[in-house]
């Protein structure tokens, strides 16, 4: 057999090895787990960029068209409009401030002047409009190459490539969009130009006014969308018999920022304007393509607002959860393991000592058996001596059978087994039933059995089973005669008493006592204390353990008490 150690070492080895495995399980693990929940969180990122550019594209094709009829009825007006005083009808009047024409001297004339806050307006507009920045930016706007490509002003955005991806087919579809819209946007202001000529023509006919000559007809250009010192207006320059002019409309930005708003309110809450000049810094699909905005978007928030991903911590806590168990069921199986092991290795060393101290106990008396029934057989014990020889061999016998009866006495109680019958007798009944044989007992070991029962308590009945009180204090006599025995005082004291609706037997002596380190394991079948190591005392091991477990067996305790001198057990069982 193995000794423990190398059992434990073993074991530990084997423990080592399984959690090395496990751990290197958990690491990959959560590592797999790891670039799976970043895939799942690119894919989530891709998802929200694709949707807000198409809530995007969907909000700007909700303000174009929401801008076109503006743009249809101002920017479409023939030069000749602005020639003559009118009467306006537009379905957007409240987004037009004014209508004006500026010349090179800075004169401003209104088509406008039927409406009574025109004077207001064009005193506005003299202070806010002249006619030389109007030339200047005319011809940035004449040099300027158009390029409807706004691919250069993506966001900096740093995803990987999956998300990388997903914005170079965004800006494609974005590019290609805006392209349409704004073509669709210049072809519909050039056939409304053209319309709209004809009919106002038609109408100065009607009306006896006289047309512009050949000679003097003025070019019908769609009027461009600008903004000039903070205002947005529509302007184009025209040539007349007079000299260049410029005719521009003057637009209500105040206005319509507040109806686009409240047209995308839904898909882009919050969203804010920027005006469009020479020096703004293009961002990737927010420009409108009716007039010169472009949207100005908290995309972090909006992002955060299109987030969809609420399950992904209920499966983070649930994958934490999973391994948390399995660690949890790794060190449950560990110290069940241990705690097997350790039993085992228990049963195993008390089986060991047990048969080393059965072989031990038997081979005396068997060997005295052989000795003397030799010696008795072959004649060689005097007549005299006969009687002694008897004697021992007496005294043997009784010493192995008692140990065979502890014994089986035992196994019977680890079993459950022992059943013995229970009877009411009194403690003077019961004590005068083995008195004698512990007393011979005592007597056997040179010692002196005292018993004291008070009369109070002699007559006090037990229901028990005196074959176990008997066997319980027989133990106990039994080891006060092997510890004590080379004591001074050689007395055993049986006393018999009183304790709360319990009756008390005390058994005394007055050896060397009980030590505080066998104290721990006094009761632990096949022990032997320090003391009956040193002196060879005889015994398995087997008498407190046995006594315990027959003083519990009969609904009693037994119980050791500190003592100045020897050593005090108590055997306390209910009374009546």
């Amino acid at each position: 057999m193995k000794k423990p150690w190398q059992i434990w070492t073993l074991f530990c080895v084997c423990l080592l090895a399984i959690v090395i495995a496990m751990s290197w399980l958990s690491l990959k693990t959560i590592r797999l787990d790891g670039l799976r929940e970043s895939d799942r969180a690119e894919t989530e990122m891709a998802r929200r960029e694709a949707e807000l550019q198409e809530r995007i594209s969907s909000a700007l094709y909700r303000m174009d068209l929401k801008m076109l009829p503006l743009v249809i009825h101002e920017a479409a007006r023939p030069p000749y409009f602005y020639r003559f005083p009118s009467e306006i009808h537009s379905p957007s009047a409240n987004l037009v401030l004014l209508r004006f024409q500026i010349d090179a001297q800075n004169n401003i004339s209104s088509p406008d002047s039927m409406r009574q806050q025109t004077l207001s307006q064009i005193q506005l507009a003299d202070q806010a409009f002249d006619y030389q920045t109007l030339l200047r930016q005319s011809t940035e706007m004449d040099h300027a190459e158009p390029n409807n490509s706004l691919a250069t002003s993506a966001p900096p955005l740093n995803y990987d490539n999956k998300i990388d991806a997903q914005l170079s087919r965004g800006t494609k579809r974005v590019n290609e969009d805006y392209s349409q819209r704004r073509l669709s946007t210049l072809e519909l202001t050039q056939q409304s130009l053209l319309n709209n000529s004809l009919s106002y023509g038609l109408q100065m006919t009607e009306n006896n006014t006289p047309l512009p000559t050949k000679s003097n007809a003025l070019q019908a250009v769609p009027m461009q969308p600008t903004w000039m010192n903070g205002k947005l207006i529509f302007v184009r320059r025209v040539d007349d018999e007079n000299g260049m002019v410029f005719q521009c409309c003057w637009l209500n930005w105040q206005e319509i920022e507040h109806e686009l708003q409240n047209e995308v309110a839904e898909l882009l809450p919050n969203v804010q304007f920027e005006a469009i000049t020479p020096n703004t810094q293009l961002k990737i699909g927010t420009a409108l393509t009716t007039i010169p905005v472009q949207l100005v978007i908290d995309r972090p928030a909006m992002l955060a607002r299109l987030a969809m991903d609420l399950p992904a911590t209920a499966r983070s806590s649930a994958f934490s959860i999973s391994l948390l168990a399995a660690w949890c069921c790794l060190g449950l199986a560990a110290l069940a393991s241990a705690l097997l092991l350790r039993g085992v290795l228990r049963l195993s060393e008390r089986r060991a000592a047990f048969v080393s101290a059965v072989t031990h106990e038997l081979r005396t008396p068997l060997t005295t058996f052989r000795m003397y029934s030799e010696m008795l057989a072959d004649g060689m014990v005097p007549p005299e001596k006969s009687k002694q020889y008897a004697n021992t061999l007496k005294v043997q016998a009784d010493r192995l059978s008692h140990l065979v009866e502890n014994v089986l006495l035992f196994a019977k109680l680890e079993r459950s087994s022992a059943r013995i019958h229970s009877e009411t007798v009194t403690v003077e009944g019961l004590i005068s039933r083995f008195s004698c044989r512990l007393m011979e007992r005592a007597d056997d070991s040179q010692m002196r059995l005292v018993i004291e029962v008070p009369p109070s308590v002699a007559i006090v009945p037990l229901s028990t089973q005196p074959a176990v009180i008997e066997q319980i204090l027989f133990n106990l006599v039994d080891n006060a005669c092997k510890y004590a025995q080379s004591s001074a005082d050689n007395r055993i004291i049986l006393s018999v008493g009183p304790a709360a609706n319990r009756i008390q037997f005390r058994v005394q002596d007055f050896g060397p006592g009980i030590t505080s380190v066998d104290r721990k394991r006094l009761y632990e079948p096949f022990h032997q204390s320090r003391t009956a190591k040193a002196n060879a005392v005889a015994g398995v091991g087997l008498g407190l353990a046995l006594c315990d477990r027959m003083a519990k067996s009969i609904a009693g305790r037994l119980f050791d008490k500190d003592c100045s001198t020897g050593a005090v057990f108590i055997l306390e069982l209910p009374s009546g």
